[in-house]
């Protein structure tokens, strides 16, 4: 009955190790989700890290009370995972991101751009930021870059795009935008849209 019940948790354990592993390397990606959204950026990772775990935690709970595990298996099998995912979540991914968002503002305090005129003409130390949409770059589930994206105004009232690899895999990209390309880049803001426009970005 016991060796049954340890054959029982060794697989078990490594089953649950392997989906772990499978969740920890596929599972999050959010190349969608601009780090000026940071904070709502991590809080979606924790409660899809939940989300994952609470029928494994559940199960687990059930096999407890059931007293078809004992308490040293339940805490092996569902606490210890989630101890490292956490770990590696705050003292790995976190510090990895802040890295590339440090390595990104630093190549946009970097970036000017000479027009034919003072009009068209960009300098990211004294023109204005109006919106920032950097986003983590992943492959395989790993985050390996940021790209920075980000649409400026100069002291002309010209509007620029601004792209680059946070790493630095490529030239920065600086393009003068129209009127109508600025307004449809800032309608993913509601509030800087209003602010610099006077007017809602979609209008019925």
């Amino acid at each position: 009955m016991r060796a049954d019940l340890s054959s029982n948790f060794l697989i078990g354990f490594l089953v649950f190790f392997i989906y772990l592993v499978f969740l920890l390397t596929f599972s999050f990606k959010s190349e969608n989700i601009s780090i000026y959204d940071r904070k709502r950026f991590n809080r979606n990772r924790i409660i899809q890290q939940l989300i994952w775990i609470a029928p494994l935690f559940l199960g687990f709970l059930y096999l407890l009370l059931t007293q078809r595990a004992g308490l040293d298996e339940f805490l092996i099998l569902v606490f210890l995972p989630m101890f490292f995912g956490v770990c590696g979540e705050y003292f790995l991914f976190q510090p990895h991101l802040d890295s590339l968002i440090n390595n990104a503002n630093r190549l946009f305090a970097t970036i000017r751009y000479e027009g034919r005129d003072a009009r068209g003409s960009f300098n990211s130390m004294t023109d204005k930021l109006l919106l920032n949409r950097d986003k983590p770059k992943f492959i395989r589930g790993l985050l390996v870059d940021v790209d920075l994206d980000r649409v400026c105004k100069n002291n002309s009232g010209e509007y620029f795009w601004i792209y680059a690899s946070a790493k630095g895999a490529s030239e920065p990209t600086i393009k003068n935008l129209t009127l109508d390309a600025a307004k449809n880049l800032l309608r993913q803001n509601r509030d800087i849209f209003t602010q610099e426009f006077n007017e809602e970005p979609y209008r019925t």
